[in-house]
């Protein structure tokens, strides 16, 4: 390898690290905005899904298809801006929205400072049947018209849903479940008890404090006496909000069993 061959490598390097986003303008979900025309948006978000989109144009939306598992929680995060959309100071410069198939805005999301851009929302299909008829809508109320190369943004998924592989009623154990809110904000939680046949025994909702602990006597909710499973837990605190096990506690010795608590793989 020459010298020439060197320098035009080292250049190209430098070209391409010193090079601004211009890969923004390409938004190839931009087709499938609108949820509601012939055969509807095909860009579909799931657990671990990470994309790259823009704001270009006035008024854009950007529409994303949501399919919930039954008994499951999510969070959607809008982060990594580029320049275009940083915060003015005179409202939203990025929104995000849980929209019904017929364009009700459920919920809208938050960010986590009030001089952030950042925004999540978290949500939950507490039901036994999956939920196909939500979308994720990314809006811009402060930007227009955006520019592709200043509006670029990424979208992430998570799978916020918990579980427990052990809970065990029957002879002589209880067990207690131990949940702790690691957010400086409240959180509602719902744990989902089945039986060792997949069979829904109970659904018990819960609130925890910011920063707080609940502990839940899984023997005194109806259904639960004298039964045995595994646990699933849904929650708004998005992605590794939790932390928690369960502990089978044996009176007659003393004995306890430990099963901690683990998120869901996508």
């Amino acid at each position: 390898m020459n010298r020439v061959t060197l320098f035009l490598g080292a250049a190209a390097i430098a070209l391409a690290i010193g090079t601004p986003q211009a890969s923004w303008a390409a938004d190839r979900w931009e087709g499938d905005d609108n949820p509601w025309q012939a055969g509807g948006s095909e860009n579909e978000l799931t657990g671990g899904t990470v994309q790259d989109h823009d704001m270009e144009g006035a008024a854009d939306e950007d529409w994303m298809v949501l399919s919930q598992r039954p008994f499951s929680s999510y969070e959607v995060r809008i982060d990594g801006f580029s320049d275009g959309l940083t915060y003015t100071g005179t409202g939203d410069t990025i929104a995000v929205d849980l929209v019904e198939s017929d364009g009700t805005s459920v919920s809208t999301g938050y960010n986590n400072h009030p001089l952030a851009i950042d925004r999540h929302i978290t949500f939950a299909n507490d039901t036994a049947t999956a939920n196909n008829e939500q979308h994720i809508r990314v809006s811009s109320p402060n930007c227009n018209p955006c520019s592709a190369a200043g509006s670029g943004y990424t979208v992430r998924m998570f799978d916020t849903t918990y579980s427990i592989p052990r809970f065990n009623n029957t002879a002589s154990q209880v067990t207690f479940l131990i949940l702790n809110n690691n957010l400086d904000r409240s959180v509602s939680v719902t744990e989902h008890f089945f039986g060792p046949t997949g069979t829904l025994l109970a659904s018990n909702p819960t609130s925890i404090n910011a920063h707080g602990t609940a502990v839940i006597n899984t023997s005194t909710i109806g259904g639960l006496a004298g039964q045995s499973g595994a646990v699933t837990i849904t929650s708004s605190g998005g992605y590794g909000s939790l932390s928690g096990k369960g502990v089978a506690l044996e009176p007659g010795t003393g004995f306890t069993f430990d099963t901690m608590m683990v998120l869901r793989q996508p």
